[in-house]
């Protein structure tokens, strides 16, 4: 039958110790120290520059979309976007959805105290959510009204 106690305090002692008894241990153990901060620096800066693309991507993810709905108000000014079909409707409404969840994701960057992460000169997060939560309303009452005028509810 094999013993399985925990080890004796003698032993124990010897399987955690941790901190070099001299500076010799210490110069020996060098290597390693050196090894562990660069993979913590390599760690860290991977963690930045993905942040950092992430922050890219939906920037140009947000531009495209605000040209798209510039383009689309072009198109369909205030006085008659009532007349809008409601296929482009949805569209422009699906549109101002992405653009909600790409300003909320900046705002808990920004809330997180990512404060490198949030483009300069951006003002007020929450105005810009506001301003494009208003707009959706808008556009869905539109929908609202083209979906009875062409008889699709």
């Amino acid at each position: 039958m094999v013993n399985a106690s925990p080890p004796s305090g003698s032993e124990f002692l010897a399987l955690s110790r941790q901190w070099p008894d001299s500076w010799a241990e210490l110069l020996d153990a060098w290597p390693a120290m050196v090894i562990f901060v660069c993979l913590l620096a390599a760690a860290s800066v991977l963690a930045y520059v993905f942040r950092r693309s992430s922050f890219n991507r939906w920037d140009a993810e947000e531009t495209r979309l605000r040209q798209d709905t510039a383009s689309f108000i072009a198109r369909w000014p205030a006085e008659r976007l009532w007349y809008a079909p409601h296929a482009e409707l949805a569209a422009e409404w699906r549109r101002c959805d992405h653009m909600i969840n790409i300003v909320r994701r900046r705002s808990v960057f920004a809330r997180r105290g990512g404060v490198l992460m949030v483009k300069t000169g951006t003002p007020g997060l929450d105005q810009q959510l506001a301003e494009i939560q208003r707009w959706q309303a808008t556009v869905h009452h539109a929908m609202t009204i083209a979906a009875q005028r062409d008889g699709l509810r």
